[in-house]
């Protein structure tokens, strides 16, 4: 019988990817051995698999295929090593949490939305993809959206490791002054997952009164929905903030060169606009005036959406003489 290929790290072995560790024992079946004596038809040094016998005594099928059974009389004659006993993996233990998933968490359904019925409340998932306010897209064999289907957020709790949440466990209560993401139920200010501002603990059963970033009132939130968020978190959300506002902190002139969250109404890319900052967080961060118009609500956005001009080269693209060169024809529509 051919000796066996084996991997030998100190006092283990590994055979086939299964493990072996050295024992001071005789040899049993479901071991191996390795031979340390040349008076065998066994290569010295070589490892061979132990076999049970016909009456019992185990013994190896040596190199001409006879079967020998010496580890009683001659125990020194070879190294005996046993399996390595896999160890059990705990079965890991979760925590429904009631907030958005991120990518590569797993989630539980809880409440299935309308008539959905390509999954029932109990199945998990895996979050493939994130889709803002409105869900998550998970894998599945009737998804519509590259194999997966979109699981909308009332639907889900996310599973935490037990673990993982003993470790973010709040060690004391949030305190004036600190910042606190929402992960649980909103006041009509806020959403979950948004990074507020504690600015006033008064005690009560809903304590706290919030701010967002920007400084505008985020209503009241009770404790239970609220956690501590890390300085990477607050330090992104202000940066996201920033974004939103982006060049025109102090207003300016701008065109306009995509559609955005927000509200563009007339306004087509490719308009000029003036801009000025408002309060409102997000989407809504800038206000636009069309040329000649009267007032500031012709759109907003944020600062993704628009491209920065200076005032000359704004007037130059909204002066009416800039649509006609010398020598076009024209035909007049009014008087004057």
């Amino acid at each position: 019988m051919a000796k066996l290929s084996v991997v030998v790290p100190a006092n283990e072995v590994e055979v086939g990817g299964v493990k072996y560790r050295k024992v001071e024992r005789v040899a049993q079946a479901g071991d191996i051995v390795k031979v340390m004596s040349q008076d065998y038809d066994l290569q010295y040094g070589g490892f061979y698999p132990v076999v049970a016998g016909a009456s019992d005594s185990p013994g190896v099928v040596d190199d001409v295929n006879d079967f020998v059974h010496p580890f009683d009389r001659y125990p020194k004659d070879f190294e005996v090593y046993e399996k390595v006993a896999e160890e059990a993996q705990p079965t890991p233990k979760y925590r429904e949490v009631n907030r958005p998933a991120k990518v590569g968490e797993r989630i539980r359904i809880v409440q299935l939305y309308g008539s959905e019925d390509r999954y029932e409340n109990g199945d998990e998932f895996v979050v493939e993809k994130e889709e803002g306010l409105a869900g998550v897209y998970v894998k599945h064999p009737e998804g519509t959206i590259n194999g997966c289907a979109l699981v909308i957020n009332s639907e889900y709790v996310v599973l935490e490791p037990a673990e993982s949440a003993a470790s973010t466990t709040q060690s004391e209560r949030l305190k004036v002054g600190e910042y606190a993401k929402v992960v649980g139920s909103t006041n009509g200010f806020t959403e979950r997952g948004d990074i507020v501002e504690i600015t006033e603990d008064d005690g009560s059963f809903t304590p706290f009164c919030l701010a967002f970033i920007n400084g505008e009132y985020a209503g009241w939130q009770d404790e239970v929905s609220l956690v501590r968020a890390t300085e990477s978190e607050a330090e992104a959300e202000a940066a996201k903030q920033a974004l939103k506002v982006g060049e025109f902190a102090d207003g300016g002139y701008a065109e306009v060169k995509m559609n955005a969250d927000g509200y563009l109404s007339r306004i087509v890319s490719g308009s000029y606009v003036e801009v000025r900052p408002t309060e409102v967080p997000g989407p809504y961060a800038l206000e636009l005036k069309l040329p000649q118009k009267v007032g500031f609500h012709d759109g907003y956005c944020n600062a993704d959406a628009l491209r920065k001009v200076t005032r000359k080269e704004y007037e130059a693209a909204t002066d009416p003489r800039s649509k006609f060169a010398k020598g076009d024809k024209v035909r007049l529509i009014s008087g004057g």
